[in-house]
């Protein structure tokens, strides 16, 4: 465009020279002008920039980490637990165990079997994903201690009394490992709550 233009004003110029600038000439040149000054830039003050909302993760990483008394449990033992998790502080950075009803020796000792009832809730979540209570079967850890489970309940379930429901917060370097390990439920930290139904001593 600027060298079409260069090339309208020039033949203009040289063709009207003899008997000065005709309106036509005015009217090419200043067409040609204002097509080669740069256009007005856009105006930001009517732009609205979109919002977005942080992912839950990063939202959890602005709270201050809970003590993990501030999970909410409704049931007894032996009842289907209703878990709220709260949403004004971040999860906990190690293993907490939280009692919430009492049982009676035998209390499970590492290398013992046993045999549990488990409701699992994400913490970013909410969201109940796993129960033993809903498929109305229970799970043996045989070897506790060193179990064929995750290290969070080799750890927390060291200790409890038979017949005790418990809620066991575990992070994730003590489940499924960080985000991007590939696990299911890698990044996560696991809400269980736990009822010992059996305890059995290693054989």
């Amino acid at each position: 465009m600027y060298a079409l233009c260069a090339n309208v004003q020039w033949l203009t110029m040289r063709r009207l020279a003899p008997v000065g600038l005709s309106l036509l000439a005015l009217a090419l040149v200043a067409a040609c002008t204002s097509a080669e000054e740069p256009a007005d830039p856009p105006r930001t003050d009517d732009v609205q920039t979109p919002t977005t909302s942080l992912a839950t993760d990063e939202m959890d990483s602005d709270l201050p980490p809970c003590s993990g008394e501030e999970v909410e449990v409704v049931g007894g033992f032996g009842t289907v637990p209703e878990v709220t998790v709260p949403e004004d502080c971040g999860p906990p950075n190690e293993l907490v165990i939280i009692p919430l009803e009492p049982g009676e020796d035998p209390a499970v000792a590492e290398g013992d079997t046993a045999v549990m009832d488990y409701q699992l809730t994400l913490w970013s979540t909410g969201d109940t994903v796993d129960s033993s209570f809903a498929r109305n079967e229970t799970l043996p850890v045989e070897n506790v201690g060193a179990a064929q489970v995750i290290q969070g309940w080799n750890e927390g379930l060291v200790g409890l009394e038979t017949g005790s429901r418990s809620v066991l917060i575990i992070p994730p370097e003590l489940a499924y490992g960080p985000a991007g390990s590939g696990e299911r439920l890698a990044g996560e930290t696991l809400v269980f709550v736990v009822d010992v139904l059996e305890t059995a001593p290693a054989s």
